[in-house]
């Protein structure tokens, strides 16, 4: 299954989510995670459901009109038929729709992720190897610490301010290029982000004056 990787902004969207056990309550952690509105729908609901808040719950099996307004569906129960019926109904609305550990009833597949801060790195087989990809998310996870999300909050703020005061494009290319280095990642981690800022300050000055 061969799917186009982007990242889809759900804050403050409505999604559904069709199942009540452990693995549904694992995807609707996941979309509170990222800002979403999420209503459930299953007759029954393990405990840990009764920790969550701002959820719509609808204790009940699944109807069609239950994907109305939302922009993603997530379908986990354990009877195949209900997990086609909703597939059929999300995808012929044109509804993003994933019935889990079935590639063929999905029109999108959920990555293994490693998440610093805004830094998000995603890896996928296609659904062919759930394991290989978390495989992989243990080693990346080990390889890009805490401190990379720390070195892209600075990049945000650099990046703003560079872009109120320098309006030519290559120029800006050239200063992001030297702050991203690996150098004001140590430094924001050995003294702090006054002093990233203030060396950061030194090196757009150099460059800035590099081109009058």
């Amino acid at each position: 299954m061969k799917c186009l990787p982007i990242n889809v902004n759900i804050d403050g969207q409505q999604t559904l989510v069709v199942g009540g056990g452990q693995i549904a309550y694992r995807k609707v952690l996941s979309l509170l995670e990222y800002g979403a509105k999420v209503k459930v729908v299953s007759p029954e609901l393990v405990d840990d459901f009764a920790s969550l808040e701002g959820l719509e719950i609808v204790k009940r099996e699944y109807m069609e009109g239950d994907i109305d307004g939302a922009i993603l569906v997530i379908s986990a129960t354990s009877s195949q038929d209900a997990n086609r019926m909703v597939y059929n109904h999300a995808s012929s609305a044109g509804i993003l729709v994933n019935v889990v550990d079935q590639p063929h009833l999905c029109t999108f597949i959920f990555p293994s992720v490693v998440s610093r801060g805004e830094l998000i790195i995603s890896i996928s087989s296609g659904g062919a190897s759930p394991t290989l990809a978390k495989e992989l998310r243990h080693q990346i996870t080990d390889l890009i610490g805490p401190e990379y999300g720390r070195h892209v909050e600075f990049l945000a703020e650099m990046r703003e301010a560079v872009k109120e005061t320098t309006p030519d494009i290559a120029t800006r290319s050239q200063i992001a290029k030297q702050l991203a280095a690996p150098r004001f990642r140590e430094i924001i981690e050995s003294s702090g982000m006054d002093e990233a800022r203030a060396q950061a300050k030194t090196v757009i000055e150099e460059i800035l004056n590099s081109h009058t």
